[in-house]
């Protein structure tokens, strides 16, 4: 299930990142979209698993009783439960989700609508309405349906049909990526350019 979702995930999120990343260095690129977020995600990590494992072994909480593979949020809302402030963390919470949700669907929307659409450059980075439109539409209805019948399985289902064909996508990728490190300057198409032009110049003069 992780690697399937890895693998459906890989390809657009790539993409996403490569757009805001256009204009910055590679150690800018870097600190904010890899390194910070590591370290953020394993700070909290830590210490709400620390939290729960506290609850379990000296406060005898039982989360663990709770857990439910079709419904996981139940031990979720009995861990806030517990904590000071919870009128205060929950809808904090779910805020929180609904932010990162709304943020992640709109990247792959804009993502797959700029793969789908001719005329993308560095100079013009939009695609049309009507595409990132049709591609929200598709994803909304996809989702639905699979929720409505299957629930949580349903998305798993749409995680492992997105992640296998992607998987030969990133091999792909990755045959590429080898390539241009064993040979840069064979695809380094900015300088070529600039040597083209050099050269024009210098045959007119």
């Amino acid at each position: 299930m992780l690697f399937s979702a890895f693998f459906a995930w890989a390809p657009i999120m790539g993409v996403f990142l490569g757009r805001i990343a256009y204009g910055y260095t590679v150690r800018a690129f870097l600190v904010f979209n890899v390194l910070l977020p590591a370290l953020f995600t394993g700070l909290w990590m830590a210490i709400i698993c620390g939290a729960v494992v506290h609850m379990e072994l000296f406060e005898h909480a039982k989360l663990g009783a709770l857990l439910d593979p079709n419904d996981p949020s139940r031990v979720l809302y009995a861990f806030l439960g517990r904590l000071p402030l919870t009128n205060f963390l929950v809808p904090a919470l779910l805020i929180t989700a609904f932010l990162s949700f709304v943020t992640t669907a709109d990247g792959n929307t804009d993502a797959m609508s700029n793969i789908s659409s001719e005329g993308i450059s560095p100079e013009h980075t939009e695609s049309g309405m009507f595409a990132k439109i049709a591609w929200g539409l598709l994803m909304a209805v996809f989702c639905w349906i699979m929720v409505t019948n299957f629930g949580l399985d349903g998305i798993r289902m749409l995680s492992n049909l997105g992640g296998f064909p992607a998987l030969f996508l990133c091999l792909a990728i990755s045959i590429c990526a080898i390539r241009v490190v064993a040979n840069p300057a064979r695809f380094d198409l900015f300088h070529k350019d600039n040597a083209t032009q050099r050269n024009l110049e210098e045959i007119k003069s």
